[in-house]
């Protein structure tokens, strides 16, 4: 198992050279871990056949897959989390660094660039969250409470984010599994985090060029977010991706890869 260290945190995280032609860093999203990510690997391996000069690097947040737990709720704040992914991307030695989010990961993707603009090179949001954030009302932190208690609810509410989800996949099983097992602080401290974050503001400094993706039935997320980003930094492009949900990058992975490596690598 591969960790890396920064201050009191050890984030786990998978590295695979040569399998793109620039090293970049994937996000993964809210009760996730690099699992979410597997489906993208294997395409990526037949696609560019390991013989690439960059990396492909997937790191887990704290309380999330393998790493550590959180200490304090500034642990989980979407800066402090952006600062974390900036140095573990110069820890790992990756260099013109581009940038893949999903859902709250693409958030702290665009924190990241903020954070440090000359490690990056360019951006793919999926299904992100705003740069306003999330504003939760009770209802919703009593239904993540419902989640870390009861299995079969967080299983349920967890397929829902995923597009005509069979439950019965072993990779889906999987990520059920990954989200129940999240650090206790979780549950709460990133919809708290979400309501604290607010950098519309700031999107005009990002000049890296910028791919929001969106899938056309994503009930999670509203698109217009996804628009106003596209349209706030400098160089912003937005697809919807026809027939899909929230989670592409599990729901159609060679849709989302194709849209991902065309923008990224071979236009």
């Amino acid at each position: 198992m591969a960790l890396f260290q920064f201050q009191h945190k050890k984030f786990h995280y998978d590295l695979i050279p040569g399998a793109l032609p620039g090293d970049t860093m994937f996000i993964h999203g809210n009760l996730a871990s690099n699992n979410w990510w597997k489906p993208t690997i294997q395409l990526l391996q037949s696609r560019y056949k390991g013989e690439e000069p960059g990396s492909a690097a997937f790191g887990e947040w704290l309380g999330c897959g393998q790493s550590s737990a959180p200490q304090s709720a500034q642990d989980l704040d979407m800066k402090s989390m952006a600062r974390d992914y900036v140095a573990m991307c110069k820890g790992l030695g990756l260099r013109e660094v581009n940038l893949v989010g999903h859902s709250t990961g693409g958030l702290i993707a665009l924190c990241a660039l903020l954070e440090e603009p000359d490690l990056f090179r360019k951006v793919v949001l999926l299904d992100p969250v705003g740069a306003s954030g999330i504003q939760f009302g009770k209802e919703m932190y009593d239904a993540f409470t419902k989640m870390s208690e009861d299995r079969g609810f967080c299983d349920s509410i967890m397929a829902s984010t995923i597009h005509r989800c069979d439950v019965n996949n072993s990779l889906n099983q999987q990520l059920f599994k990954d989200a129940f097992s999240v650090h206790p602080m979780i549950w709460h401290g990133i919809p708290d985090a979400l309501k604290q974050i607010d950098i519309r503001s700031d999107l005009g400094k990002i000049r890296q060029p910028t791919l929001v993706l969106h899938g056309e039935f994503d009930q999670l997320l509203p698109v217009e977010e996804s628009k106003a980003i596209a349209k706030g930094v400098e160089h912003g492009e937005f697809v919807e991706i026809k027939g899909q949900g929230h989670a592409c990058n599990v729901e159609n992975p060679q849709k989302f890869v194709d849209l991902m490596c065309e923008f990224l690598f071979e236009e």
